[in-house]
């Protein structure tokens, strides 16, 4: 009878857990539309791209899909479903990871446009970028018997890929407007800075959230917050300092 009373209320706990993330699926189709139009550039000249590029939009947009998908199944209770497919996802996330390390070598070739005076303070927080990403994946396989952290995990891996696509997003409207790079009332870094700030306020929020509900402060939030600051000083601070492009060019170039 104790036993009985102890998976009831063992259930009652998972089914609360799992109610949570009833509507998650839905939230996270905006970054993948925002993912799509930021790289619209990429998908209106799909034909003309390199089969890097290829290689990581796809990968990464599956791995898109696939983070929308799982929790609609948990939240259904298709626990066979979920788990199958998050084992598909570990080898989507690791082309994710494959295919992003060769973009960012490609780019070592870029030698005009706005980019080049920054390429190697950007090529240094693209891969930080993608170590977060992967180490993002692995604590949340890690953590899979915890579902609000192995959720947590799972979920930064948006934040810790999406400022790319937002900047772009930005810049595109922008540019709709005032037709030209040299007319835009923002200079890249306090686009960036905004950008950023955009992305802080969601993952406040959602660490807010969280703590006002459950009075744990989720740590996956933090970390990607923390690191998206450090990448805005990583690029604009740095600015292809001689110990990071020395560094860079080891890495990449060797």
């Amino acid at each position: 009878m104790i036993f009985g009373k102890v998976n009831l209320k063992n259930s009652l706990i998972v089914d609360q857990s799992i109610n949570r993330y009833s509507h998650t699926h839905l939230w996270l189709l905006i970054p993948f539309f925002i993912t799509v139009l930021g790289f619209s550039r990429y998908w209106l000249g799909f034909t003309e791209a390199p089969l890097h590029w290829h290689l990581h939009g796809l990968s990464a947009m599956t791995w898109y899909v696939i983070l929308i998908i799982q929790p609609y199944l948990i939240s259904r209770k298709k626990i066979s479903g979920h788990r199958k497919l998050g084992i598909f996802g570990v080898f989507v996330a690791g082309a994710v990871f494959i295919s992003a390390i060769q973009v960012i070598s490609g780019n070592m070739n870029i030698n005009e446009g706005p980019r080049v005076a920054i390429k190697y303070s950007t090529s240094l927080s693209e891969l930080m970028t993608m170590i977060g990403f992967a180490f993002a994946v692995l604590a949340g396989i890690y953590s899979v018997r915890k579902t609000d952290l192995h959720a947590a995990w799972m979920i930064s891996t948006v934040f810790w890929v999406l400022p790319p696509a937002t900047v772009r997003l930005m810049f595109l409207v922008l540019m709709k407007i005032y037709k030209s790079p040299e007319n835009l009332p923002l200079p890249p870094v306090i686009l960036n800075v905004l950008n950023i700030g955009l992305l802080l306020l969601i993952i406040c929020f959602l660490i807010f959230r969280h703590y006002r509900k459950q009075k744990v402060i989720l740590i996956p939030y933090v970390v990607v917050a923390f690191f998206s600051v450090l990448r805005l000083f990583i690029i604009f601070g740095l600015k292809d300092s001689p110990w990071v492009e020395s560094f860079i060019k080891r890495i990449f170039e060797s």
